[in-house]
């Protein structure tokens, strides 16, 4: 509530008054006032913070998966290649 509310005039809500988010909120809440006016600027701000919410969460995954990717499968092959050795000196 407090944060809607500062970012639709662009005031201070505390310390530090998290800026990039009063500003996001002020783009959403101007947006809402012209091309959306069956919603109030509060739907719409909580609607765009899901929205970036899930974008962050999506590349959090992104760069976990890329980062991993290299040491899951090498991991693996050389547990393969392990086995696979192993079963080739029991014969």
């Amino acid at each position: 509530g407090e944060l809607v509310a500062e970012g639709c005039t662009l005031g201070t809500s505390h310390p530090p008054g998290y800026p990039l988010y009063t500003i996001i909120v002020y783009v959403v809440a101007s947006f809402g006032k012209k091309f959306a006016t069956d919603y109030s600027p509060a739907y719409l701000v909580n609607i765009s913070s899901c929205v970036f919410g899930s974008v962050a969460s999506g590349l959090i995954s992104l760069s976990v998966f890329h980062f991993n990717d290299e040491a899951i499968f090498c991991g693996h092959n050389e547990i393969q290649n392990k086995s696979r050795k192993e079963s080739n000196q029991g014969l």
